[in-house]
């Protein structure tokens, strides 16, 4: 009898501890999960925190429509953080991050997708090489151009 009663509380016990694992592990994923979506909600509010700047600038070349592609290229580039949030410093022959004024950032950045998409639109290439062409200038274009069919 003694024998029986001592593998139920086993049983029992072995059983609480699996379910209170259970538990915990559903709530350290939840967490983690909401930790995941704040940082993603934070950043997104950083990058558009600029929408209407990009959207001003952009439409001094008649790209206003661009917005949000100039939006998501932020987004990789910085994820709107830093005084330099379209990486643009290079394209201006500069050291990378070295603009710092958020405003030139953006004018740099704007001049430099600006030109690459007149440039790309003229040579025929997918606008998924001219938002490329952003990082790897207009050889690229060129590159993807030369071997189109």
């Amino acid at each position: 009898m003694k024998d029986t009663s001592k593998k139920q509380i086993i049983k029992v016990f072995l059983i609480s501890i699996l379910g209170l694992g259970i538990i915990l592990g559903m709530l350290y994923f939840n967490h983690k999960t909401n930790i995941q979506k704040n940082k993603a909600l934070a950043t997104e509010k950083r990058v558009l925190q600029y929408e209407s700047t990009l959207k001003k600038e952009l439409e001094k070349y008649n790209l206003g429509e661009k917005t949000a592609v100039l939006l998501g290229i932020m987004y990789q580039e910085s994820r709107g953080e830093g005084n330099d949030p379209m990486q643009s410093s290079e394209s201006l022959g500069l050291k990378p991050n070295e603009i710092q004024e958020t405003s030139l950032s953006i004018e740099q950045g704007v001049k430099h997708f600006a030109k690459m998409y007149k440039y790309g639109t003229d040579k025929d290439v997918s606008m998924d090489t001219i938002i490329q062409s952003y990082n790897m200038g207009p050889g690229y274009i060129d590159f993807v151009a030369s071997y189109k069919c």
